[in-house]
């Protein structure tokens, strides 16, 4: 599907797709559109490129994992449904985000959210063998969410605790 194929390209990675398709196991995945992500590309052009260059696989995972439930088939009623019990949808990394529908300009639109982030359902209950895929307009991510490596800060911040430490000991 062409409206699907960044976050399909992306779940290459490291053979994140592979769970999709045992057929044994059942799954909900709310996918980004490319539209998302393109929206992404220009509000977080760094995490965007570390997401899409292919060595940060790990990064990907994270992120894809938010908008994932392995062990379910949920169509898009059930997950609003969950949500109105107060559960939300449980997915694989991060806590539930939570489904709504509502009204809006005379159409019933299905939203998605968390965090300040909220997503249109632009195509509900695409069915597949183990599962369904509920397309959505936004990535549920914040900029915060792409980091790479914080270890790399750590010994430079230790040489200038040590070095504050021993010119304080002089001028004593």
């Amino acid at each position: 599907d062409p409206m699907m194929s960044k976050t399909f390209n992306l779940g290459k990675q490291e053979h994140f797709n592979d769970q999709l398709n045992k057929t044994d196991l059942q799954f909900t995945f709310l996918v980004p559109t490319d539209q998302a992500w393109d929206q992404i590309k220009k509000d977080f052009a760094t995490a965007y490129k570390v997401l899409f260059m292919g060595d940060f696989f790990y990064q990907v995972h994270h992120i894809l994992e938010r908008h994932l439930q392995v062990g379910a088939k949920l169509s898009i009623n059930e997950l609003v449904k969950a949500s109105q019990e107060g559960k939300g949808f449980e997915v694989m990394r991060g806590s539930p985000l939570q489904v709504s529908t509502q009204e809006d300009n005379g159409e019933m639109v299905t939203t998605v959210s968390k965090d300040g982030i909220v997503a249109r359902v632009v195509r509900a209950n695409i069915e597949c063998t183990n599962g369904y895929i509920h397309l959505i307009d936004k990535v549920v991510m914040k900029r915060r969410d792409v980091t790479l490596g914080g270890g790399g800060n750590v010994l430079p911040s230790i040489i200038a605790i040590i070095t504050t430490w021993m010119v304080s000991s002089l001028l004593r």
